[in-house]
């Protein structure tokens, strides 16, 4: 798949962001949604709508500075607990607004350094597209990769769509997750803010579980389907 280098987007779109935590969405497409006011966005955020750390006001907050729309779930995945597939399909079916979209962002399946949740999740949103439950003319999941020594991700190399970032832009991320979400300037999350963000296209729900299949459980959930 050829690669796209661009700080530019087709004309408005209307945008569906799945994440499993708050501050995924500032830390993985952020940038994109600031430089694109003019999409219309979505966000659906499965955690933390009770955490402690208010994690549910600073992200309406965030939504806020990025002119979209949201809500944010309760789904419990303190300190690792793995969630059961069912129940996060079945989460993410109750929250989806009655809307078609153009493209649908959520995580990806087999990056190394993701978290079994964020995975699972991905799997959910590849289901649920497949099934027609999620209305979307395309998908795009995170893309990035772990090869430092340090485990900080960067953007994936040959990544179907880039965006690189302005200086502002970027300033205001990191700000967002060390002022917003509290984090510290020398936390994981903080170094983890890229100057670039990264996306693997899909346009069709065979392209993804074909491609991803061997490296994932991912052909597991599509046993019953004639795909």
């Amino acid at each position: 798949m050829a690669s796209e280098h661009t700080n530019s987007a087709p004309p408005k779109k209307n945008i569906l962001v799945i994440v499993s935590h708050p501050k995924d969405v500032t830390l993985w497409c952020g940038g994109f949604m600031e430089m694109h006011p003019e999409h219309s966005w979505f966000v659906i955020s499965l955690c933390q709508a009770n955490g402690k750390k208010k994690d549910a006001l600073h992200f309406f907050k965030a939504l806020d500075h990025y002119g979209a729309r949201g809500i944010i779930s309760n789904l419990n995945d303190h300190k690792g607990h793995q969630l059961p597939f069912e129940k996060i399909q079945h989460r993410i079916s109750g929250l989806l607004p009655n809307e078609t979209f153009d493209i649908v962002i959520t995580h990806h399946i087999v990056e190394a350094f993701n978290h079994i949740n964020n995975r699972t999740i991905s799997i959910a949103v590849v289901r649920l597209w497949a099934l027609g439950v999620i209305r979307s003319k395309e998908l795009w999941t995170f893309a990035y990769q772990s090869e430092n020594t340090i485990g900080l991700p960067e953007p994936a190399f040959g990544a179907d769509i880039t965006y690189d970032l302005t200086f502002d832009v970027w300033k205001n991320k990191l700000q967002m997750i060390t002022h917003l979400y509290n984090y510290t300037k020398h936390s994981y999350e903080a170094k983890s803010v890229t100057c670039i963000e990264a996306f693997w296209q899909f346009k069709t729900p065979k392209h993804v579980i074909y491609s991803l299949a061997p490296k994932s459980y991912l052909g597991y959930y599509f046993l019953d389907q004639n795909m």
